[in-house]
């Protein structure tokens, strides 16, 4: 090892307070070269920092002989001579003189190594002072650069002075040597300290590979990660460090502050302490500076617990028996027993202080905080605390203003002693890196006091609704809530200030937040609290999530019977009884809770106090009990009992401000009984001066509303509030009043009254503005928004101001709006969790505005930067050691599949895959996305990959509708026709009217020829409907059923009623519009005929006229919902094609042309159906057929099978007319099979069997045909008869003869070719 490492490590010794292992070491190298100067230094420093100091002065008396070390020797000298208290002035002159001659003749060495001696001793300032001089005789000492690095550290830290550009110091010391450990460690704390976290750790990481046989840079990276709130990384370099050294402390002291502050494991953390003491003793046996900082350090963080309290209550003992009169550590004992509750042990200590030194404030605090609770001395206490505050000058120590808050009796006196104690608290960690300094500094056990101070404040009631915000209310809640988050972010083990802050939470309305922190209690922390449990009841039921709420009553229960005394447990068990409407069990729980309320206040052993729990009943909380107990009375019609309790409530809350609350229960229970007067007289008994004055005015105005149905009568109670009670709650509503009748204008001038007296109320200006678009005053709305923008700022305003230009179709208005917001709060730079979450919300309507334009490249670009965004605010949430909100990792899994949808709109079928595989990194059980995934894997033919997602995804969730139908349509599309029937009929078989899936199996069973098979679900659907006629997913499976099944009157008229539905009415639109374009002219319903329309009479210009219509219909719907227009435009173009006229069939080839060559559509089919369409009947038939070439050998698919199997049909024709009978055979296989029931093939393929003179083979394929045609078409029941007929199929001739003629007596053709020989040939 040389000299460089080994004064790395007795620096690193130095700084850690670990002197006796400094001197050891020292000793060790002295050894091993007993003539190096610096080491024979460094050993005099260690004697001296082990109060060793005869030894110490007689090898400082030597090295005072050395150029090296001349200086400093002189300066270590003198502090040792301060310490030891020689009152010889001859001597102190003497060295003063030598110190004058040593400062005029010093090198940088020797002026390095008195920085460094001063540094060591604890006094930075001269330490600061002597490192600049050396570096002034030799700016390039890498020494010196280091050492004045750590001394601008501490110095920061000690905020003696802010120096910048630390780590500049540190990058020159290592410029010219990159081994320079101690600056690599100096470099990465200075730049945690500047905030760049990510260079920070780079530095320390590469220090590890650096030096790996140090385990130096080990516990740099261990304290690194640690104050960055990273738990879980610390801890395994931890356990990397005590498999090196397994006695280090330094790592055994994190280790515990993990346990403590971090999982609040305190009897594990006490047996750990217990061990770290054991090993102290043994490393530092006399080291009473080592022992007292870290008893201090865990007392503070200990939650007042007594495993943790009696540990280092033994610690500080210890420390006493090495200095046994050292008044710190005699004060320390005291606050010590004073933790432990040891008043007398505690007032012993700090008189025992104040014997010694009467000036000494923290005794005099201490002694104070003993004698607080004592009635009789509480006037000595106050005189003695405002003593003690007048001599402080600069900094007051928090304690002594807490104590002051308490004693004050004015509530804005309270607050401001309450502010002052907090930010003092709070501001002297403001220096520190989070560690043990920061902890001990923070001191969160004062901090949770002080909020507690603050709470006494807060009325929490067991009833969220008896929860009113005066001023004073909030502002104790906010400043309560900040102290409760700083501490819980430096200690997310602590219970009680976790429980804290979700209890405020919820009261002021964040439940989300308020039920992830108890998420955190309950389950991290392993809580034996019922009071965790209890509040979660609370949450849940307000949420309407009974059944937890039940479960977890049942949870705090199983931990603590005695929660059965607690009235709350009652009262939340009777309102989830009564939501599960057991209305008899909620009677005797309310009953219950009603007794042990009484009972409180009689005997203490059957009360709340007894519990673990110490919540107060209110009397707006009897008042509640009793409210709900009435009302589970009268929903039984017990209305005997009902009447004696509001009998009995209203003499107990007599006089008190909750008799209104009662008063207006007794009016709910009149208005029951159909007693509307009573009621109207009772509420017009109470007083503008009542808290429930409002809400006894809106109950009196909507019985004269509803009850009375006099509209004069109830606006004039809300004209009563505005006199009463001229406040802008009342003008708003006044406001809602004439909203819900309907006089807008009234409505809009009220507003404006409530914004006159709050124009920055973000509540009121959001009414406003809605109330503006309800009323269709958009010009207005717009101007009134942008106004109230520049007066407040509020986001949500901007956001509904770009939302309303979209919802006027101004888009370039909301796109260059939000593009300017977005620049704008990038400009302010402010990175906090509210401003992210703005952003994402920004970035998602601007994408969405893209879409509606079709800029879809640049909708991707936007939602890409909002996944980024969303990407900075999970590291924010992460860095706050807050968990990630469920809204908040929805909006990542929303915009993933955005990003997806629009990848696969551009055919960037790849980068589709890799967002629902990011999207699935953040929610891996999300089935939607797994869906979305299997989907386009199936769109891409891979469905191998397909099979094994939706495997994934029916494990999650075994009755997934998609799943099963992706299922079956990968079985399908294997020819696995069994398999595809078999999983429908599962599904079906348990949910008969799961209408989407009875729809692709109408689909399948078609395609698989067995369309009759489907009959019976239908049937059974039809039973369990209410009324099947109008149930719009029944009728449009009914309506797929019978098109497929060649009844188009009655298909359409399905289809009609289910058009009505928004969840069907587009899919219903593009059938009927599809049989309306049917080629076959089969005559239309009488319901879609005008008989006065000319157009009308000839039945195609007839269904031409209806798809027309139904086309401009789908058309508004696509524009309001910015759906994707190419289905609409393929249908137009057909409808042009469906006119046969010239001039349109040109007009529709050119926007199929157009379509085909955009690059988002450039792989879709249905453009390719069309230009091959018109270039046929055009007359064009090679460019159709080079069309048409294109897709021969497409993969099949569900999405493009109607398409594809038309396309492969009319390459089919062309290749029989080429006499191409193997090409054209080959693509009707393919079609039949996929789709059995395709009668055109079967008939293609009876013409090419005819051709060749197979007429049994002919026979067979128009068979199929004419079965799967409806026996309806006469062209191929001729072909079918003349087949059998040279089959000599006589009989079989005759029937289909007599088939077609049944149907069409106007086809005489058949009966003379085939009927009239058929016959002859029987008779012969």
């Amino acid at each position: 090892m040389d000299i460089l490492d080994i004064k790395v490590q007795l620096f690193y010794l130095s700084r850690e307070l670990l002197y006796n292992t400094l001197l050891v070491k020292c000793k060790d190298y002295l050894s091993r070269s007993s003539t190096d100067s610096t080491i024979h230094f460094h050993h005099a420093l260690a004697l001296v920092l082990n109060q060793r100091y005869q030894e110490s002065i007689r090898e400082l008396e030597l090295l005072k002989m050395e150029m090296s070390t001349r200086l400093a020797s002189i300066v270590t000298l003198m502090y040792i001579h301060k310490c030891i208290n020689i009152d010889d002035k001859q001597l102190f002159a003497a060295l003063d003189i030598e110190l004058r001659e040593a400062k005029n003749s010093a090198s940088s060495v020797d002026l390095y190594h008195t920085a460094y001696s001063l540094f060591v001793l604890g006094n930075y300032e001269k330490a600061l002072e002597y490192a600049t001089k050396a570096l002034n005789q030799d700016a390039t000492s890498c020494e010196c650069l280091t050492l004045k690095g750590w001394i601008c550290i501490y110095l920061n830290q000690n905020g003696s002075r802010q120096e910048t550009n630390i780590s500049d110091m540190f990058r020159n010391a290592m410029k010219d040597n990159f081994r320079n450990l101690d600056a690599s460690i100096g470099l990465s704390i200075s730049l945690n300290m500047e905030k760049s976290t990510d260079a920070a750790l780079n530095t320390i990481n590469k220090a590890v590979v650096r030096f790996p046989s140090s385990i130096l840079p080990l516990i740099a990276k261990m304290d690194y990660l640690f104050s960055n709130y990273e738990w879980d990384q610390t801890s395994e370099i931890i356990n990397r460090i005590l498999d090196i050294d397994p006695n280090n402390l330094q790592a055994a002291i994190t280790n515990i502050l993990i346990l403590i502050c971090h999982s609040g494991k305190f009897e594990e953390a006490a047996v750990c302490i217990k061990r770290l003491l054991m090993d102290m003793y043994e490393q530092e046996p006399k080291n009473s500076k080592l022992y007292f900082e870290t008893a201090v350090l865990f007392s503070r963080i200990s939650n007042k617990n007594m495993f943790i309290l009696s540990e280092t209550y033994k610690l500080i003992e210890k420390t006493l028996s090495i200095l046994p009169n050292n008044p710190d550590f005699i004060t320390e004992l005291g606050y010590q027993a004073l933790l432990q509750g040891d008043i007398n042990e505690a007032t012993h200590c700090f008189k025992s202080v104040i014997k010694m030194d009467e000036s000494s404030v923290q005794a005099l605090m201490g002694l104070m905080l003993c004698e607080f609770n004592d009635k009789k001395r509480r006037d000595h206490v106050k005189d003695q605390v405002e003593f003690l505050l007048e001599l402080q000058e600069n900094s007051i120590p928090p304690l002594l203003l807490l104590m002051k808050a308490r004693l004050s009796e004015n509530i804005m006196e309270i607050f401001k002693y309450l502010d002052k104690a907090a930010e003092e608290q709070i501001t002297a960690t403001k220096r520190y890196l989070f560690g043990r300094k920061y902890l001990e500094l923070l001191d969160p056990n004062t901090l949770l006091d002080i909020a507690k101070e603050y709470l006494k404040f807060v009325p929490f009631s067991t009833n969220i609704e008896n929860f009113t915000v005066t001023p004073n209310v909030d502002k104790a809640v906010k400043a309560s809530l900040n102290i409760l988050k700083i501490l819980t972010k430096a200690c997310p083990g602590c219970e009680e200030g976790l429980y804290l802050q979700a209890k405020i939470l919820y009261f002021k309305g964040d439940s989300v937040e308020a039920t992830r922190i108890l998420d955190h209690i309950i389950k991290d922390l392993d809580t034996s609290s019922s009071d965790a449990y209890l509040l979660m009841a609370q949450i849940q039921i307000t949420s309407k999530l009974f059944d937890r709420a039940s479960q977890s009553l049942e949870a705090g229960l199983s931990h603590n019977f005695k929660v059965r005394e607690n009235p709350l447990y009652h009262l939340t068990s009777g309102l989830i009884e009564k939501n599960c409407n057991n209305l008899d069990e909620a009677v005797k729980h309310y009953t219950t809770a009603l007794s042990l309320i009484d009972l409180k206040s009689k005997d203490s052993q059957s009360t709340i106090s007894s519990t673990e729990s110490q919540i107060d009943f209110t009397l707006a909380d009897k008042a509640s009990v009793y409210t709900e107990l009435i009302k589970v009375h009268s929903s039984l019609r017990q209305l005997h009992e009902a009447t004696k309790l509001l009998h009995i409530a209203s003499e107990e809350f007599r006089g008190t401000p909750e008799e209104a609350k009662i008063t207006l229960m007794n009016a709910d229970h009149l208005i029951q009984n159909k007693d509307s007067q009573t009621a109207i007289d009772i509420l017009s008994r109470i007083k503008p001066d009542d808290a429930y004055y409002l809400q006894a005015k809106t109950k009196l105005a909507k019985i004269y509303l509803k009850q009375r149905k006099d509209r004069r009568a109830y606006l004039k109670c809300y004209e009563e509030m505005i006199e009463n009670m001229p406040g802008p709650e009342s003008y708003v509503l006044l406001g809602d009043a004439f909203m819900s009748i309907l006089e807008l204008d009234k409505a809009l001038e009220a507003y404006e009254q409530a914004l006159k007296l709050q124009p920055t109320d973000p509540f009121l200006t959001k009414k406003m503005g809605e109330a503006l678009v309800t009323t269709h005053n958009f010009q207005r709305a717009v101007a009134y928004y942008k106004d109230t923008i520049k007066l407040t700022d509020n986001p949500e305003l901007k956001l509904e101001l770009a939302e309303l230009y979209v919802k006027l179709k101004q888009l370039d208005n909301a796109e260059s709006f939000l593009k300017y917001e977005i620049e704008y709060e990038k400009n302010k730079n402010i990175n906090d969790i509210a401003c992210l979450t703005y952003m994402t919300r920004l970035y998602n309507l601007l994408a969405e505005i893209y879409e509606r334009l079709m800029k879809l490249t640049e909708a991707l670009n936007t939602l890409k930067n909002a996944s980024e965004n969303q990407q900075r605010l999970q590291k924010l949430y992460s860095m706050s050691q807050i968990a990630l909100p469920e809204d908040e990792i929805q909006i990542s899994v929303d915009l993933f599949i955005k990003m997806a949808d629009i990848s696969i709109s551009l055919r960037d079928f790849d980068q589709g895959i890799q967002c629902y595989k990011e999207a699935l990194n953040i929610s891996p059980n999300n089935c939607k996305v797994l869906v979305c995934l299997a989907k386009l894997y199936m769109q891409i033919n891979d469905m191998d990959l397909c099979q094994e997602t939706c495997t994934t995804l029916l494990s999650l969730d075994p009755e997934n509708e998609d799943g099963i139908v992706l299922m079956a349509d990968i079985a399908f599309t294997k020819i696995d026709f069994d398999m595809a029937v078999h999983h429908f009929t599962q599904l079906l078989s348990k949910q008969p009217s799961n209408w989407r899936a009875l729809v692709r199996f109408i689909e399948i069973m078609r395609r698989t020829g067995n369309l009759q098979g489907v009959l019976k679900y239908i049937e059974y659907a039809e039973k369990l409907c209410n009324s099947p006629n109008k149930d719009p997913g029944f009728c449009y499976c009914l309506g797929l059923y019978q098109w497929y099944s060649g009844n188009l009157n009655g298909a359409l008229r399905n289809f009609n009623v289910a058009r009505q539905n928004p969840e069907w009415n587009k899919l219903a639109i593009y059938n009927m519009i599809e049989i309306c374009l049917n080629p076959e002219d089969e005559i239309l319903g009488d319901q879609f005929i005008d008989v006065d329309d000319i157009e009308y009479r000839d039945s195609r210009s007839m269904a031409l006229k209806t798809a027309e219509r139904l086309l401009k219909e789908l058309k508004q719907k696509n524009d309001a919902t910015g759906e994707d227009p190419l289905k609409h435009r393929l249908f137009k173009n057909f409808l042009l094609l469906a006119s046969k006229q010239k001039a349109n069939v040109e007009a529709a080839l050119e926007d199929f042309i157009s379509i085909a060559s955009m690059d988002m559509y450039k792989d879709e089919v249905g453009p390719v159906l069309g230009i091959a369409t018109a270039h046929t009947m055009l007359k064009q038939s090679q460019r159709a057929k080079n069309q048409l070439k294109r897709v021969a050998k497409n993969v099949w698919s569900f999405e493009d099978a109607e398409y594809l199997e038309n396309c492969w049909l009319l390459l089919a024709d062309y290749y029989m007319q080429s006499s191409k009978y193997d090409l054209a055979y080959e693509l009707l296989k393919k079609i039949l099979q996929h789709n059995r029931a395709c009668s055109k093939a079967h008939e293609f393929c009876g013409m090419i069997a005819e051709k060749e003179q197979k007429y049994k083979e002919a026979a067979n394929a128009y068979n199929q045909a004419w079965k799967f045609g409806g026996k309806s078409n006469p062209g191929v029941g001729y072909k079918l008869g003349y087949n059998f007929l040279k089959c000599k199929k006589y009989a079989d001739a005759i029937d289909i003869c007599q088939q077609v003629l049944k149907q069409h007596p106007e086809y005489p053709k058949i009966k003379k070719d085939i009927l009239d020989k058929a016959l002859a040939n029987l008779r012969t």
